[in-house]
């Protein structure tokens, strides 16, 4: 369990690492998918989204 644990949690953090990058990049809340707006909603959730939910749908389709 506290590997689990440990994981999630350094999972979260290279989220937020890229997350800043982005928004140093100027790039923040632009889906890396597909390169349209991430909506407003999903990032007050999760703030270091990477894709917009179509394209988080299509990547843990293929999980």
């Amino acid at each position: 369990m506290a590997w689990s644990t440990t994981q999630s949690s350094k999972r979260v953090v290279a989220q937020i690492t890229r997350a800043l990058g982005r928004i140093a990049a100027g790039t923040f809340g632009i889906c890396t998918g597909c390169f349209e707006a991430i909506a407003k909603d999903r990032l007050s959730v999760v703030p270091h989204a990477e894709l917009c939910v179509t394209c988080q749908g299509l990547a843990e389709q293929r999980l």
